[in-house]
């Protein structure tokens, strides 16, 4: 595959592994579009922003803001008629 004009070599990924998921199209199409602004791989860009992420004590993002589905004493059943 021919190199994207413009964007820089990535090196030091030799042991890099595929990161496979799925996202809704418009948030891949937003960090796409970030990416190639910033002139580097989409792969680039995610490293980037894991190596930026703050976590708290308990090793969570200090931004999550969610229940913890593990940190619920009892399970969430409703009750049985």
């Amino acid at each position: 595959m021919a190199a994207v004009k413009g964007r820089t070599h990535r090196t030091g990924v030799a042991d890099a592994v595929q990161f496979k998921t799925r996202i809704h199209a418009a948030r891949r199409a937003k960090a796409s579009q970030v990416a190639d602004a910033l002139g580097i791989s989409l792969g680039a860009y995610i490293d980037a922003l894991l190596d930026r992420e703050q976590l708290d004590e308990r090793g969570r993002p200090v931004w999550w803001q969610d229940p913890v589905p593990r940190d619920q004493e009892e399970l969430p059943l409703s009750h049985s008629a």
